[in-house]
């Protein structure tokens, strides 16, 4: 049977500044295996030879693809190569890729098709904590002006947690996007360690938080 694969999510970077309670890629993180042109070149042209239409680059922190100095990035020649293949490309964030990007690149951010913005909780002093970086809801803030000054179209995205899939979090994260223009999308918990059981959603909370959502939007 014949793939038939048009949106696809690429996981960048092998290094990330944040230790987010709810990361699923730490774990597979290997220090010094950087992203190479030639690497870079195999994975997009397969991409376009299953005929992919759309990718989503996200992971870790898209702009760490060879270690935490972002001028040793390898992003602005990844987003050149997908867009000159014919595929629209999207960035998943906390706000860290575009600021660094906007600073270092801005010629590159015109070629962002989409940008999805990394919330965990609409309190910015609780979405610090769980991703452990002092200021971070800030940057998320700066990449959302960024996005507003290029004209892209944003989400904001919540990891469904036990701790912040509240009605009054769900209810302000609305409020949020309605107030920035974005779309607003939450993904549940997926575990894939034994730390993270203790982040599952109840059956009862995910569909209470669900209906909530559908009568707001």
């Amino acid at each position: 049977m014949k793939a038939n694969y048009k949106n696809v999510g690429w996981s960048l970077g092998n290094a990330c500044p944040l230790h987010c309670k709810q990361c699923y890629s730490r774990s597979a993180r290997k220090p010094g295996l950087n992203l190479n042109k030639n690497l870079i070149d195999r994975i997009i042209s397969q991409l376009k030879r299953i005929g992919v239409k759309t990718v989503n680059l996200g992971g870790n922190e898209p702009i760490y693809t060879n270690g935490l100095n972002p001028r040793d990035s390898l992003l602005p020649y990844i987003l050149d190569e997908i867009t000159k293949n014919g595929m629209l490309v999207g960035i998943t964030t906390s706000g860290l890729t575009l600021v660094q990007m906007e600073k270092l690149f801005p010629d590159y951010i015109k070629k962002i098709n989409d940008v999805d913005i990394s919330i965990d909780s609409p309190y910015p002093e609780e979405h610090d904590n769980n991703r452990n970086m002092s200021g971070i809801f800030k940057l998320a803030m700066e990449a959302l002006a960024i996005c507003k000054k290029y004209n892209i179209p944003r989400t904001f995205i919540m990891c469904g947690m036990i701790w912040n899939f509240t009605q009054d979090r769900i209810n302000k994260m609305i409020d949020l996007a309605k107030k920035h223009n974005a779309n607003f999308r939450v993904n549940p918990m997926k575990p894939l360690e034994l730390e993270h059981m203790d982040l599952i959603l109840s059956l009862k909370q995910f569909y209470d938080g669900l209906e909530t959502i559908l009568k707001r939007c």
